[in-house]
C-alpha cells in the first residue's frame, strides 16, 4: 500500500534498513507477485544519481536514529531505487510506496524517479538553478516517504508536498524522523552547570500527518483532496484531528482566546500554543511533563516529541491522568505490538473501551 493510505506512526523495524539500487526486472516481477503494485522499474540509476541517493540516505541517518546498509540488488532489499515512467513531464518527479505488516512496522518500499523529467534534472549540490529540479532534494523526500513520513504543512520543509528547491532537512523533518526513530547518537548531548534556562522546541512533527488524515477521513482520500490543504480549510472548522496527538477540539474548548480568533487551532499550537504550555490533547500535560522529567526540560526537548519518540518505551507519563506502563500492563497485545500507549488509546483504546489500568 502506499504513503498516503495508512494510519498511525509506520516505521522499520529492522536495524539497519537495507537499500539497494534496483537492477533486475526478474526481482520487480517476483515483488510484484507479492506486494501489489510494486514498480517495474524501467531503468537503472546511473553513477550520478546513485551517488546522490547515497548522500540522501545519509541525510536521514545524520539527524536520527535510523541506520542504513547499502546492499546488492535483491528481493531482500528493505528499499529498493530506481527510474521508472510515472505520469509524463512536469508533474511527478519521484514516487514512493511502501507496504506494511502489523503493529505499525514497515515491510517493503520503492523509491521511482519519473523518467520523462530526468532531462531537466539537476545533478548538483545545493539549490537547482532555473527550470529545472533537484535531483538530490527530490531523494531525500522520497526516501522520508519510504521510511514513513508524511508531507508536510512548513513550506520550507523538504517533506513539503510541492516542489521547492530547498536542500537541507528543516527541524519540522527532523522532528518527523526523531518522533519514529530516535535522536541520532551522534547529536546527543548531556546538559552542562552552566545550563540555566529552560527551553521548548518547535511542536513536534511539523504539520498536517496525511497518512493518518487519509486514514481517518477516507472521504477527503476519495476526493483526492490534499490534506494539508483540506485541513486548513474545512478540516479544523470541522473537528477534523491533524494529526494522531492533536485533537482539534479538545483545543478549542480548551482555549476559548483561540476558537473566538477564529484561527486554525493546530497551526495556533504549532506557532505559540507549544511554547506557552497549551496541551494538544485531553491526556498529554505539556507542563507536567517538564517538571517530572527534568532531564527532558534542561534538554530544551519538545515534550511530546519525547515522548513518541523515546518517553513511551521509558514508561514515561504523558500527564498525571494516563500511566504508560499501567496501561500497557491492563493490555497486553498492545505491549506486545510494541505500540505507543498513548497514541494507542486516543486512536483505538477509548472508542473500544480499553481499560486504562
Amino acid at each position: 500500500m502506499s504513503t498516503y493510505t495508512t494510519s498511525g506512526l509506520f516505521s522499520w523495524v529492522d536495524r539497519p534498513v537495507q537499500w539497494s539500487a534496483a537492477t533486475s526486472s526478474s526481482i520487480d516481477r517476483s515483488l510484484s507477485y507479492t506486494y501489489s503494485d510494486y514498480p517495474l522499474f524501467d531503468y537503472r540509476l546511473n553513477d550520478t544519481q546513485h551517488g546522490l541517493v547515497r548522500s540522501a540516505f545519509g541525510a536521514w541517518a545524520a539527524v536520527s536514529g535510523i541506520t542504513f546498509e547499502e546492499v546488492s540488488d535483491s528481493m531482500m532489499a528493505d528499499i529498493r531505487v530506481g527510474i521508472d515512467a510515472i505520469d509524463g513531464i512536469d508533474s511527478t518527479l519521484g514516487e514512493a510506496t511502501y507496504w506494511w505488516t502489523g503493529s505499525n512496522s514497515l515491510d517493503k518500499a520503492s523509491i521511482a524517479f519519473d523518467s520523462a523529467d530526468l532531462s531537466t534534472a539537476w545533478t548538483g549540490s545545493g539549490p537547482a538553478p532555473a527550470n529545472t529540479w533537484s535531483f538530490y532534494s527530490t531523494a531525500v523526500h522520497e526516501i522520508g516517504h519510504a521510511i514513513g513520513i508524511g508531507h508536510l504543512s512548513q513550506t520550507d520543509a523538504i517533506m513539503y508536498p510541492y516542489a521547492n528547491n530547498v536542500s537541507t532537512l528543516t527541524t519540522a523533518d527532523i522532528e518527523q524522523a526523531v518522533l519514529r526513530y530516535g535522536a541520532a547518537a551522534a547529536t546527543t548531548v548531556a546538559p552542562t552547570a552552566s545550563t540555566t534556562a529552560i527551553t521548548v522546541s518547535a511542536a513536534p512533527a511539523g504539520g498536517v500527518d496525511d497518512a493518518f488524515y487519509f486514514s481517518r477521513y477516507a472521504d477527503v482520500a476519495a476526493a483526492g483532496a490534499d490534506a494539508v490543504t483540506h485541513y486548513a480549510s474545512h478540516g479544523w472548522r470541522e473537528g477534523r484531528d491533524p494529526t494522531a496527538w492533536f485533537d482539534t477540539s479538545f483545543y478549542l474548548n480548551a482555549n476559548a482566546d483561540v476558537a473566538a480568533a477564529g484561527i486554525n487551532p493546530f497551526d495556533h499550537f504549532q506557532t505559540s500554543g507549544s511554547g506557552e504550555g497549551r496541551n494538544p490533547n485531553s491526556m498529554f500535560d505539556m507542563a507536567w511533563y517538564l517538571t517530572n522529567n527534568p532531564d527532558v526540560a534542561v534538554a530544551g526537548v519538545n515534550p511530546i516529541t519525547h515522548y513518541w519518540s523515546s518517553g513511551w518505551r521509558e514508561n514515561r507519563d504523558p500527564g498525571p491522568s494516563f500511566d504508560t506502563s499501567a496501561y500497557l500492563d491492563a493490555n497486553p497485545d498492545v505491549r506486545a505490538a510494541g505500540i505507543n500507549a498513548l497514541e494507542h488509546w486516543l486512536m483505538f483504546g477509548e472508542a473500544e473501551g480499553r481499560a486504562l489500568a
